[in-house]
């Protein structure tokens, strides 16, 4: 506020308004700009050190207090179609008069609540930043705290896609989906078909999904925000199946060394490549491969073989191999059915050629030796002289002479 006059002098001068002393912040030979703080009513006096008249005006000037400052509450986002947003004061002053501005523009909507928060007359539908500005009797005005933002929303837009590695892996797998290219999103919402599962939240834009069945299906998304969900767009993820794997290997506990050894293999899918480990260093790259170990031990074989979609899978087997095969009494078939007709008509010891070095003898019910024979290769039809010897329990005694162990077993001859 500025106090006109002439001969102000010099030095600094005193205000004063009604007897309250008034904060100057400069002047001039003839004019004093002042600061009130607080409302002022009276006659003003200045007073100045070099003039000797200290009344230089008998005008009475009355000094307004700005209106209060209040925060500016309201505005926000709605959406299209929607009523708008409201925009109020957290407070007012009685005999102070507000009014609504879009930028620098007046909206015209004004009102004088008179005290206590209130919010002005129906919505605002125009995007933008407002303002309220207070206006008092004394026509002293002031912007209120703060701004409303209002903003127009509508559902998401764009042209959305699922983004991801690959839309082909094998069962067991995961890959990661992403939702792309959608605009005014703030959630997502996806829907997985049989098959495929996830761990990750299916609200947010990438998720983590694993294939625990083949074939696997149709993964969509669709963009969601306050004012409502986009159309869905989606991708097909194909689950390709883990092959079944058997393999068969020869008896566990009835090979030796320097055998040549057959190995089968089975898998219920079209396969591109089969890796053999016989678990002694060796390998085949087979479907069925063959394979001589050359040291006894205990060997783990595995086959590892990889489908045309390039899935794994497994199959594995112990073997056992020794440098001489373990026989027991059963390995001596304990019936024989000496007919003629050439079928089960002779005794058989079994693996008994991996042993030359033996010694057989069949004893009759009496204990009288019927038969003696070394180097036994299962080749004798229980024919002495040329005839076959009576029906009946017989005693088969073997003996494998570079170790000396004995096994027997009692064989009956049946004869038709």
């Amino acid at each position: 506020m500025t106090i006109t006059g002439t001969n102000f002098g010099t030095a600094l001068p005193t205000v004063s308004i009604g007897g309250n002393t008034i904060p100057v912040s400069s002047h001039t030979a003839t004019s004093i700009t002042i600061l009130p703080v607080a409302a002022a009513s009276g006659v003003v006096t200045v007073t100045n050190t070099d003039i000797p008249l200290s009344t230089v005006s008998a005008s009475t000037l009355t000094i307004t207090s700005l209106p209060n400052v209040f925060s500016i509450t309201g505005g926000g986002p709605y959406c299209v179609g929607g009523n708008g947003v409201i925009i109020g004061l957290s407070n007012s002053q009685s005999g102070v008069e507000y009014e609504v501005y879009l930028g620098a523009t007046a909206t015209g909507r004004k009102l004088t609540p008179g005290g206590g928060a209130f919010n002005f007359t129906g919505f605002f539908t125009a995007a933008g930043t407002y303002t309220v500005k207070a206006n008092n009797a004394g026509n002293c005005s002031v912007d209120m705290s703060g701004t409303a933002l209002v903003q127009i929303s509508d559902i998401p837009s764009g042209t959305g896609s699922i983004s991801g590695s690959t839309t082909a892996f094998c069962q067991g797998s995961s890959v990661d989906l992403t939702a792309i290219g959608f605009l005014n999103a703030l959630t997502y919402e996806w829907i997985l078909p049989s098959g495929l599962s996830t761990t990750s939240s299916t609200s947010g834009a990438t998720i983590n999904v694993t294939g625990e069945a083949a074939p696997g299906g149709v993964v969509s998304v669709s963009a969601r925000n306050n004012c409502g969900s986009s159309s869905a767009v989606t991708t097909s993820i194909t689950v390709n199946p883990l092959p079944v794997v058997s393999i068969q290997v020869p008896a566990p506990n009835a090979q030796i060394i320097d055998d040549l050894l057959s190995f089968t293999s089975s898998v219920d899918i079209p396969v591109s490549s089969y890796a053999w480990s016989f678990g002694d260093g060796g390998s085949a790259s087979d479907s069925d491969p063959q394979h001589t170990y050359t040291s006894e031990g205990q060997f783990n074989v595995v086959l590892v073989v990889e489908t045309t979609a390039g899935c794994e899978g497994n199959a594995g087997a112990n073997l056992n191999i020794t440098e001489f095969p373990v026989l027991s009494s059963s390995a001596i078939k304990n019936v024989v059915t000496a007919n003629g007709d050439e079928k089960n008509d002779k005794l058989i010891v079994e693996n008994i050629e991996r042993f030359p070095n033996n010694t057989i003898s069949v004893l009759d019910r009496w204990g009288a030796e019927v038969h003696s024979q070394d180097a036994y290769n299962n080749d004798w039809d229980f024919r002495k002289g040329g005839n076959y010897l009576p029906a009946g329990s017989y005693v088969c005694i073997v003996k494998f002479n570079d170790s000396g162990k004995v096994i027997t077993r009692t064989v009956t001859l049946i004869r038709k």
